[in-house]
This record gives C-alpha cells, sequence and structure tokens, in this order.
C-alpha cells in the first residue's frame, strides 16, 4: 500500500488545491498503494484519532511474542524481515475482500475486493464509498495504475523509479538502522494465523520507540492480511483489513488480469514528467522560483527527495505550482508551492502557534517574486513544522 504523500485529485489527477473529496479520495487510494509496495516506511500519516471498530466486529486477541532478552529480540527482528521478503512476493496466489477505515475527517470507510499473484502483483476493485465504485488500481513491480470509471481516465506511474526504488530502500533502512522491524505477537484475520511486524524508530533517533506500522503478515504465505498506520502523537490514522480471503483459488488467476484492459479510457501520467531529484536538475524547467526550507531547519536525515512542476510557462506563473517532497527514508512531508494573483492577494495573517500540529496547513509568505502560498503536508511534530515555516519567511 508506493508513496507519494497523501495529495489530491481532481479528475483523478494528482494536483493543488486540495478540496475535503479530493483529500479523502486521494488519501484512500494511497492506502492501498502504500501497502502494495512497502511505502509503509516513506508514507505521510495524517493526524487523527482512535475510533473503535464497528460494532458487531469482535477483534480477535492478540498474542504477544514473549521477551527473552538480546537473543530473543535478535529472532524477532530476522523474522521480521524474513516476513517482509515474503510479503513483496507471496508464496500463493489469493483473492479477497477487504475493508479500509480513514480515522480523520469524516472517518470514510471502504471495501474494495482484492487479488494478488506470486509477483508482487495487486489488484484492486472498489465496491464503496460510492463516489469510486467500479475504480479500479492494479499495482504490478515497477508500475502502478489507477482507473477512474466514471472519468474514463487511466493515470500511470512507474513506480518505483530510479530514486524511489522502494523494496531496496525498506530493507537498506532495516540494515543501517533507520527503521527496525520486529515480530511483536501474532493475532487471526480473516481466519489466517497471522505475524504482526512492527516498524518502529529505532533507539537513539528522533522520537525513538516511536511506532510507525504494524502490519498482520500470513505467517505461511507471505501475504499482507492487516496494516495500521500511525502518526506522530501514536494515533491511528488508518486500518486496511482483509476481511475474507481465498489463498490459492481453485481457478488459477490469470495474468491477464494484471494487464489494463480500459478501452478508450484517457491515459495520463499520475504526476507530470519529468521528475527532478534536486533543485539544480529543475532550474529552468519550473514555472517560478519555489521557496526551500533552510537545510537546517529540517528535521535530522531530512532531504530533498523529489521536485515536481505543474506547468512550465513562466509568462503565466500564476496557473502553475510545483510540489517538493522532503525524506529521511522513513517519513516524509511535502510542500506545494504557487504564486497568488495579485487580484486574489490579502494581507498575509502569521499561522496561530496551534496550527502547527496539522497535519495539512497552507502559509502565505512574501517573497520576491511576490506573494507565496505554500501548502504542507506531513505528519512532522508541532515544533519541527514551526521551524520550517519559520525558515520560509
Amino acid at each position: 500500500m508506493p508513496d507519494a504523500n497523501a495529495q489530491t485529485s481532481r479528475g483523478g489527477r494528482c494536483c493543488p488545491p486540495l478540496s475535503l473529496e479530493g483529500r479523502i479520495v486521494c488519501a484512500l487510494r494511497l492506502v492501498f498503494v502504500l501497502s502494495a509496495l512497502l511505502a509503509a516506511f516513506f508514507g505521510t500519516p495524517a493526524s487523527g484519532q482512535f475510533q473503535p471498530a464497528p460494532e458487531g466486529r469482535k477483534p480477535q486477541p492478540i498474542r504477544r511474542t514473549a521477551g527473552g532478552g538480546p537473543n530473543a529480540a535478535r529472532v524477532r527482528q530476522a523474522r521480521a524481515r524474513q516476513l517482509l521478503r515474503m510479503m513483496l512476493k507471496p508464496k500463493q496466489q489469493y483473492i479477497g475482500v477487504q475493508e479500509t477505515h480513514l480515522y480523520e475527517g469524516t472517518g470514510l470507510i471502504s471495501e474494495q475486493e482484492i487479488e494478488g499473484d506470486t509477483n508482487g502483483s495487486i489488484k484492486v476493485l472498489f465496491r464503496s464509498p460510492a463516489n469510486v465504485r467500479g475504480d479500479m488500481m492494479i499495482i504490478t513491480p515497477g508500475i502502478f495504475r489507477s482507473y477512474h470509471s466514471s472519468a474514463r481516465l487511466l493515470e500511470v506511474a512507474p513506480w518505483p523509479t530510479e530514486y524511489n526504488d522502494e523494496s531496496n530502500r525498506m530493507f537498506a533502512n532495516l540494515l543501517n538502522g533507520t527503521v527496525t522491524a520486529s515480530v511483536t505477537g501474532n493475532e487471526i484475520v480473516a481466519d489466517r494465523q497471522a505475524d504482526i511486524v512492527e516498524l518502529k524508530v529505532p533507539n537513539g533517533a528522533a522520537g525513538a520507540g516511536r511506532v510507525l506500522r504494524r502490519l498482520w503478515i500470513d505467517d505461511e504465505t507471505g501475504i499482507l492480511l492487516k496494516i495500521q498506520k500511525l502518526n506522530a502523537l501514536g494515533h491511528t490514522t488508518s486500518t486496511t483489513t482483509m476481511e475474507t480471503i481465498t489463498v490459492n483459488p481453485a481457478n488459477a488467476i490469470n495474468p491477464n488480469e494484471f494487464k489494463p484492459q480500459f478501452p478508450g479510457a484517457t491515459i495520463t501520467p499520475l504526476f507530470p514528467a519529468p521528475q527532478y531529484r534536486t533543485m539544480e536538475d529543475a532550474q529552468g524547467h519550473l514555472p517560478f522560483t519555489p521557496i526551500e526550507p533552510a537545510p537546517q531547519a529540517l528535521p535530522a536525515n531530512f532531504h530533498l527527495d523529489g521536485v515536481w512542476g505543474f506547468g512550465e510557462d513562466r509568462a503565466h506563473p500564476y496557473l502553475h505550482s510545483v510540489l517538493m517532497r522532503f525524506t529521511d527514508g522513513v517519513a516524509s512531508f511535502s510542500l506545494y508551492e504557487r504564486l497568488v494573483p495579485p487580484a486574489k492577494q490579502t494581507p498575509i495573517e502569521a499561522p496561530l502557534r496551534r496550527t502547527f500540529g496539522r497535519n495539512q496547513q497552507t502559509w502565505r509568505i512574501q517573497t520576491q517574486q511576490g506573494v507565496m502560498s505554500v501548502q504542507y503536508i506531513g505528519h512532522l511534530l508541532p515544533e519541527q513544522t514551526a521551524a520550517i515555516y519559520q525558515s520560509l519567511r
């Protein structure tokens, strides 16, 4: 479930500004994208409060893995890495129905049909809510496709890219200690035995011990049965749970199921091409010069990971915008910037201190080019977000 941060949707395409509906729909889609290619290490969890399971559902008790000192801890960590590798390429095909809960805003609930093969390919068909019913996502090694049935629009993204290879980065982060993975217990999900893999910030790092994700992985096949995302405050922001599943179905899944079959659909890139890795690479290709946070204002180990230009017509800079994405290899945040047309400029007011804890916020900053609207999307701590804002001024 790859990562591009939870952006927005206008006619299916990711672009600012973020409407409430766009935030909800795109957040819902990215829950699955992030799980499918394990960008659980790189996603942007939104702030939210935990909500109880829907009435009538009886969660199975979690059996915690016993302690036992350093040796036992190493065994649990080794098992977690084994499960994560299995998850990238499960041992059996499967079909099922899963349900997603977003614990923010309207508390959206969605149901999807899902099928996957042993190569890591996944197809998700949305049953609900009504505004995405019939939409489909197909995730195969190296590419992601999202089909919007109402608009007959097919979005395509080469994923992972040269610079954003999720599986390689995942194991690199495990090896270098940027993130730790350990089996913490087991639970029955959809009548399958699952080991619970907990991804955490390691000791000695900022936010040490904070749980980033919990993954319920079938201990026999490696199929991902459930994922729980948490924000910096430890609140659950979303869960996706397999409700029913058939492993190794009698009718084998046809490989053509993972090939696009949308006759008459308009094909468009999910993000405008090209993607620039550095601001230097992007120079001359952007509609205006964006303002960057000072390096010393970024949280520890964060760096610019990608730049997208929405339009290159410098003669009409007010019609376009720029997206910058920053990451430390574990978490990420984005800045959407656009110049405010003179006719729409209003007096600039500094944001209230309490607003820096929000996962989405908009600032207006005076620059030599004019007033810049900066939209922050991320899950940093309030003091970290405030430091970024101050450095942009």
